[in-house]
């Protein structure tokens, strides 16, 4: 017996999310797109709504990082004091 992704498509719902990395995106099966939360304090939050009572036999959660060009300079730039000794 294969398994089924009981949540494809259905209505998601977050605390909130970052422009580009909307709620919806979290169960479209692409893997290529995710949902991300504004923050990664505590209490951020996704809901996905199944429609009806189903019997859920394991829960996946894949992590993504998500790392932009100017935290990439950012880390560059900690990264030369550090090695200079400034």
């Amino acid at each position: 017996m294969g398994w089924n992704l009981l949540s494809y498509k259905k209505k998601v719902a977050a605390s909130s999310s970052l422009e580009g990395y909307e709620p919806e995106l979290a169960n479209d099966e692409q893997v290529e797109t995710w949902w991300a939360a504004q923050t990664g304090n505590k209490g951020e939050w996704l809901q996905i709504d199944l429609g009806e009572p189903m019997d859920v036999k394991a829960i996946q959660v894949n992590f993504a990082i998500i790392i932009s060009i100017s935290m990439l300079l950012m880390d560059q730039w900690y990264i030369n004091i550090i090695l200079k000794g400034r």
